[in-house]
């Protein structure tokens, strides 16, 4: 599965979505880095668009050796 692209949002909308939408912290979370694709991640993405967020591409990393990792451009 592809991940979502990330959603950065203004300090103190994470706590905005929370009491408004009135889902936990982590589902927030998640929600905003991609990682789920439900209903509920949806609509707080278009919360979080609609108040503010952004779409950022994730970071994507190669490993060089078995302790050192570098960001791919």
């Amino acid at each position: 599965m592809e991940l979502a692209k990330k959603i950065l949002v203004p300090h103190g909308a994470k706590e905005e979505a929370q009491r408004v939408l009135g889902y936990s912290q982590p589902t927030i979370r998640r929600a905003l880095n991609g990682a789920d694709d439900t209903k509920v991640a949806r609509q707080i993405r278009r919360w979080a668009l609609a108040h503010g967020g952004a779409e950022v591409e994730p970071a994507r990393w190669e490993r060089v050796d078995e302790r050192t990792w570098v960001r791919r451009r």
